[in-house]
């Protein structure tokens, strides 16, 4: 706020500090006040954590902003000019974009989602602290399959993961996921899972790194990579591998054998059996094919 502009009265200046001494002092204290709360104001509002960017896009020039400054486009989304470019940039799930001094950011909010947008959001409810993911933490054995259909990725990709346990509904394939902060727990059908980090970009890319190998009382680090594209459509996630034909669909679910029309038994009725068990470890089993989810004595 600018200041007003200031009038001088020289030849009455000594009967007005008298006359007015107190009132002065009264003056001044609240002045003080108003700049101290004007302060803590902006100290509040430059104080909201902010989210780290990559994976911007050019979008043309600067137009009328200069470098470093720029404006939302939308609540999750910026465009900031830098080195004579507009670049645009999406905010994490659950951040959204404000402006300030003519500068856009993505920033942590306070709202209870299910969507944590990073670490540094230590006011978000939802990026409270969880504990992280084991190799063994979910144990899932089963002669169900998915329904073995051709899909299609719906044609607005990416979305946001929210964290949970999905299972394999459509796509001819069986297995579980679980999301936790950024990690990946990939749950086979046959008591055996692989343990890893995720990360996703602006343009619906999915990709996952799996550093760990568990099964039975076996585990072995391991370095191997998954590439491809998502789509979040309600409590459903659509997921398609690069080089793959098939596209995968899965569903947030709370059991994991839980009968759906998307996940039922394909074999012998003496065949339809489902275990799934979380935080005991992975037992050890016979075999496979129809042994593998027998325990070993």
């Amino acid at each position: 706020m600018g200041m007003l502009p200031q009038t001088s009265y020289p030849s009455a200046l000594p009967s007005l500090q008298r006359a007015t001494a107190k009132p002065l002092r009264i003056s001044a204290c609240l002045a003080v006040a108003f700049a101290l709360t004007v302060m803590a104001a902006c100290s509040s509002s430059d104080s909201k954590p902010q989210i780290g960017l990559d994976g911007g896009s050019d979008v043309g020039n600067c137009a009328d902003f200069s470098e470093g400054k720029g404006q939302c486009n939308g609540d999750s989304a910026l465009q900031r000019c830098e080195g004579d470019r507009l670049v645009e940039y999406q905010c994490p799930a659950g951040a959204v974009c404000d402006v300030e001094d003519e500068i856009p950011s993505c920033y942590c909010t306070t709202e209870a989602d299910g969507l944590c947008p990073g670490s540094e959001c230590t006011e978000d409810p939802d990026c409270s602290e969880s504990e992280a993911l084991a190799c063994d933490s979910y144990a899932f054995c089963t002669y169900f399959d998915s329904a073995d259909v051709d899909l299609e990725m719906p044609a607005t990709l990416g979305g946001p993961i929210v964290e949970g346990v999905y299972r394999a509904e459509e796509g001819g394939f069986m297995g579980v996921w679980v999301f936790r902060g950024n990690q990946i727990l990939r749950v086979s059908d046959s008591y055996s899972n692989e343990l890893g980090t995720y990360t996703t970009d602006g343009n619906g890319a999915l990709d996952f790194v799996f550093t760990e190998d568990c099964r039975g009382n076996s585990n072995e680090t391991i370095d191997y990579e998954l590439n491809g594209t998502y789509a979040i459509m309600g409590n459903a996630l659509y997921y398609q591998c690069t080089g793959c034909n098939v596209v995968e669909k899965m569903i947030r679910v709370d059991e994991l054998c839980e009968e759906s029309p998307g996940f039922a038994c394909t074999v012998n009725p003496e065949q339809c059996q489902c275990h799934a068990s979380v935080g005991v470890g992975l037992p050890v089993t016979t075999g496979n094919g129809f042994d593998k989810c027998e325990l070993a004595d």
